[in-house]
């Protein structure tokens, strides 16, 4: 005990304090040490594990995880080193660690964890064509990021060997020649073949993808989770049906076969018949 004796001009003046100096506890279980305000380190002890299984950070107050989430509490929140914490209640438990004077020191000591960035893909522009894989496969390049290859996010057209191949091919080549391209992302960065995966179009609004569903020369297959553009796409497809264009003309090949499922190629052959 520390005795504070009071200033005075005369007998009448004087007076006398105490004040209780922190008592420091260590916890056997943990070896950690803390100080109190309170009385005892036994009235801290049991107070602060009441506390902890109040906040069920302990399932009783007699089980070690009370006492170990008591002990580790209060050494952070009287250290020098912040820490994260798992829960809120975590932080709830320190800021009335403090102000019941079980272990009075610095709450924001312990602190909520960071949330990662969220990798938000970005449009880019400044692109332009190096080479056309097939109707809805290229490759672009810009002075900034290099070359890459872009699978059209959203259509399917003919692969080569098949019906209207070489058309979806040129008619690709053709609009994205001599043109500025943007790349404009949906969800998914990059497909299982390490293609990036974009919308393509040139500065200037004219969407690549759309064109080609346009011009009969690729079917709308829009992919979850990328499927911004399905909406749209679909009505253009719906469209190209009505005027006969490209792989819907009469006679052009065997019709083309729209999936029920996503990821189904475009049917070559005659078209299925059932069994007898």
């Amino acid at each position: 005990m520390v005795l504070l004796a009071g200033c005075g001009g005369g007998d009448d003046d004087s007076s006398a304090t105490t004040v209780r100096e922190p008592l420091t506890c260590i916890s056997e279980s943990t070896g950690l040490r803390f100080t109190t305000q309170l009385a005892s380190c036994d009235q801290a002890f049991a107070k602060g594990r009441e506390l902890a299984t109040e906040l069920e950070l302990a399932t009783g107050v007699d089980t070690p995880a009370a006492e170990t989430a008591l002990a580790t509490t209060c050494s952070i929140i009287q250290g020098t080193e912040t820490k994260t914490f798992d829960t809120p209640k975590q932080a709830e438990f320190a800021e009335r660690l403090n102000s019941l004077g079980i272990c009075a020191g610095d709450p924001t000591m312990l602190v909520a964890p960071t949330t990662a960035p969220v990798n938000v893909l970005a449009e880019s522009a400044g692109w332009t064509l190096v080479d056309v894989v097939d109707g809805d496969t290229l490759d672009v390049t810009s002075a900034v990021e290099g070359q890459r290859r872009i699978d059209l996010i959203g259509i399917n057209a003919p692969e080569p060997g098949e019906c209207m191949a070489d058309q979806a091919t040129n008619a690709l080549r053709f609009i994205a020649t001599d043109h500025e391209l943007k790349l404009v992302p949906d969800k998914t960065d990059a497909n299982a073949e390490g293609n990036n995966v974009r919308y393509v179009e040139q500065v200037g609004g004219v969407d690549l993808g759309a064109t080609m569903i346009e011009l009969g020369l690729a079917i709308a297959q829009p992919v979850e989770p990328d499927i911004a553009r399905g909406g749209q796409y679909a009505q253009k497809m719906t469209d190209a049906q009505t005027a006969a264009v490209g792989l819907w003309a009469p006679n052009a090949c065997p019709p083309p076969t729209v999936p029920a499922t996503s990821g189904a190629p475009i049917a070559t052959g005659a078209p299925a018949t059932s069994a007898p």
